[in-house]
Order: structure tokens, then sequence, then C-alpha cells
């Protein structure tokens, strides 16, 4: 291999026998990095959105209107070592950057009302925006506060309109609020560039104690008979799990504890094994989503099987069947595209966390038993899971050797999440903050880990956080506390 450096700042890799570039590399003095293949998959962190710009021609696109096609850090780190096993070429046969901008163009995007620099003593506003097809279709609508996801919407059906007309009200914070309304075209694989308005609210933010929800999903009783990958030939599922619902059950137990005195009301619903299917989890966001204000905090929890397919997010709930096939996990799992819908349609709290003790569990078998640590979710889902919801994603993955014992009754994730409510505070206010719950995760997660003979690491979406950050997206929220610190 071969490292150049050139006169634009970038820094290439290259492979020696075959003249092949494999990346370039950029960096900003303040330690915001990009990296990115010819094929266009990257990996970035900080505000990297800066740093590059693609054209094409006359046509300049950000590299936020491709995030969702192309952030690919697994296929990144399989460049860099050549491709081994030809995972970057079979990814770039299905979308690439060339195919995401041919998709093109994306829709403009133009906020109507109000108008920037509003202000308003109501804490819910209606925001008006009008959508131009540009020629290729107007697909999924997302509407942003403060950088959180707050709804989202279909464009119309074919052969409508080429201008298209959508509102939607918005829980507003107090004083200054960006709000953002992105298009993606047709085939959704290029946004639009945000439209942005920012508005004031003036009212009072007096209000009575926010309520905390917390559900948590913890499923053993997998029914997966399997399925066969795009390509594939061996049959793979699912396989039981032993301490999921054991997890979820302790998780929920001590929120109850830790959110006494925090919160008005603590609502926390348990679904374990057959409460857990695709239809269950589905009736119980609706029915926390018939009583959640935007005030409350929302905590999901989940210890079961999760899976990525082209860089997406897929939990596996209860009852499903199919492996790894991937129209079976489009039908039949609960994929990006539902928990989104679930955070901004219907979970209208402004504080979510999403804790996933889910990349410990992500393991498709072939006729065998593997741990939970075996096959972690892979990092581009879970920063796409986190970039399409605008929340904190929290989650555990282990490398080298698996840790199959699990420790002390839980898994090495649940634990430390177990711990943190105990020995979390580090400013020793009492309370735990979300950047503690990250901080002592972290801190431990390796560390049971190695106990277990197997290596492990935290990995969380959460920006201006003192802990060390594996996953490269952060939560555009402030911090804040969730809890009470539980006394020993």
């Amino acid at each position: 291999m071969l490292l150049s450096g050139s006169w634009d700042g970038s820094v290439r890799v290259w492979d020696l026998e075959s003249g092949k570039q494999l990346a370039a590399l950029v960096a900003s003095k303040h330690g915001d990095h990009l990296s990115i293949t010819p094929e266009g998959f990257f990996d970035a962190s900080g505000t990297y959105s800066n740093m590059v710009a693609i054209v094409r021609g006359l046509n300049v696109t950000t590299i936020d209107q491709v995030h969702q096609s192309l952030y690919n850090p697994d296929l990144l780190r399989e460049a860099l070592a050549n491709d081994p096993n030809n995972e970057v070429k079979r990814a770039s046969d299905f979308v690439n950057l060339e195919k995401v901008l041919d998709s093109g163009p994306a829709p403009h995007v133009e906020i109507t009302s109000p108008v920037s620099g509003s202000t308003t003593d109501r804490d819910l506003v209606a925001v008006a925006a009008r959508i131009e097809d540009r020629g290729q279709g107007i697909g999924r609508i997302e509407w942003r506060a403060n950088g959180i996801t707050v709804g989202v919407a279909s464009g119309p059906t074919a052969g409508g309109t080429s201008q298209f007309n959508a509102q939607r009200e918005l829980a507003l914070d107090p004083g200054e609020n960006v709000v953002e309304v992105v298009a993606y075209n047709g085939r959704n694989l290029l946004a639009s560039l945000p439209a942005r308005t920012t508005i004031t609210y003036t009212g009072r933010s007096g209000k009575p104690n926010p309520n905390l929800y917390v559900l948590a999903i913890g499923i053993n009783k997998y029914v997966d008979r399997g399925g066969k990958s795009s390509g594939g030939d061996e049959n793979t599922y699912f396989p039981p799990l032993s301490l999921a619902v054991a997890d979820a059950r302790a998780f929920s137990e001590q929120m109850k504890k830790a959110g006494a005195g925090v919160y008005r009301k603590i609502l926390v619903r348990t679904a374990v094994d057959e409460q857990a299917t695709r239809a269950g989890l589905d009736r119980i966001v609706q029915e926390i989503a018939s009583e959640i204000q935007p005030r409350d905090t929302f905590v999901l929890f989940a210890a079961a099987h999760d899976t990525s397919q082209d860089g997406r997010f897929y939990l596996i709930p209860q009852d499903y069947d199919g492996g790894a096939n991937p129209a079976s996990l489009r039908e039949r799992a609960i994929g990006q595209d539902r928990l989104q819908d679930w955070l901004a349609n219907l979970i209208k709290a402004k504080k979510v966390i999403i804790l996933l003790d889910t990349c410990e569990s992500g393991a498709l078998v072939g006729g065998y038993t593997r741990s939970r640590t075996d096959l972690p979710a892979s990092e581009a889902a879970i920063g796409r899971l986190h970039e399409a919801t605008g929340r904190p994603v929290l989650t555990a993955a282990a490398e080298g050797k698996p840790a199959f014992e699990g420790y002390e009754g839980h898994g090495v994730f649940t634990w430390a999440l177990l711990d943190a409510l105990k020995e979390g505070d580090r400013n020793g206010n009492g309370m735990i903050e979300l950047s503690e719950l990250v901080a002592h995760v972290q801190d431990q997660v390796p560390k049971i880990s190695a106990k277990l003979n197997g290596r492990g690491f935290a990995a969380i979406a959460l920006q201006n956080s003192d802990a060390r950050q594996s996953a490269h997206f952060g939560s555009r929220g402030d911090d804040y506390s969730v809890v009470r610190r539980l006394l020993q």
C-alpha cells in the first residue's frame, strides 16, 4: 500500500499492485474528519459536511444529501483492506455515488410559514412547506426541530402535481428553535438541501414535572426457521436467547426506582417474548403515543436480536421468520423506517434515548447456537438510525472471541447500564445525566468483556460528551438528567 499527500489537503491510500485508489481522507485542524472510497462509501465525524462537496458538471451536492445512501464505515474498512471478500464490489453493484446522483435531482423545498425570525408565545406551531418535484418524484419528507426528527411523511403518489404542499404541527423549546424540512427524491436515494426557519418561543417554560415512559423489550423465545441471504446458499436463522427477558425486566424495575421523585408519573411497559411480536410492539407504541407529551422523556430499551442489511438497521421481533432473507427482513422485521415512524410521528417526546442490547444479540446462525456477541449490527446501521431519528443511540458490540457466559445473569451491555444507575454519578449531584450514563457504559463494557476473554466497546451516537466516542454521529440535543442515582 502507498500513502500520498495532495495539494488539496487530502491523504490518499493506494494499492500498489493494481494502482487502485482505495480511499481519500480529509481532516480539519479541529479533529473533524471524512474518509471516502471511490464508490462513494464514507465515514465521518464532527462538522464534516463543510469539508467535502460532490461536484459533477455544474451540479453541486453536499455530503449530507447522500448520507442515508452512502454512509457506511463498515465498507470503508473493507475497502482499506482491499476488499478481500468483495463486499464493496457487491454493495456498489446495488448502490454507489454515481447511481445516487443519477437518481436525482432531489426536490426543492421551501418553508412558506412561519417566516424566519418569527416569535410566538405558543409552544406548538404549524409549519408549512412547499416541495417542488424537479423531475424524479418526491419520496420521504422529514421534519426536524433543533436537529430531532419530529415528523415523517410520504410525498404524493406518482402522477401528482409538480408542487406539493405539506404542513406539520411541531412542539417548540424555550428560546430560539431551528426548524428544517428535507425531502428525498422518488427513490429515496438523494435528499434535498434542508429548508430552514427560526422560531423563538417566548412563552413560559415553567411546566408541571414531565412523565417518564419506558418501553423495555426482551425476547428469548425466537421461532425463526431461517432463510437464505441474497446470493447465499446457507440457511441461517435467529436462535432463541437466554438472558434477554431478564435484562428487560431488570432494566424496567431499576428505571422505576431511579425515576421516582424526578418525574410526575413513571409508566413502564415491559414487552417480553410473545408480547414482543411485530404487531404487539406496534400496538404498545400506539398506546404510549396516545398519552405521551412533548415535554416527557421516552426510553426505548431492547434486548433482542438485530441485524443490518445494506447498512440499515433491523430489530428482530419474536414472531419473525425468514433468517437473512432481505425480503423477509423488509416485510417482517422492524426496520429503520418503522423505528423512525415510531419516534417521529407517534412518540412526541422531545427527550428520547435508544438503548440497544441488540448489537450483542445480532447472531445469525446456520444449524447451531452462537453467543449474543457474535455478529454485531454494523456501525453503518447504527449511524443511519441515529441520523434518521436525531436521537442518541447507545449500544454495544464485541470484537474477537465472544463472551458466551454473560455477566452476573445479564448481558454485558445491560449489566453496565444497570451499574450506571448506581455508580454513574460522576459530578456528584445525585442525578444520572445522559452523558454520565454514556461514559459509564463505555468505561465498563470493555472491562467486563475482557474478563470474559473477549474484547468489547460501547458505541454511542452522542455529541459533547467527555466519553470516548466509537460511533461518529452525535445527538443534536443538549445533555440532561435522566434519572436519580440509585443508592446501594
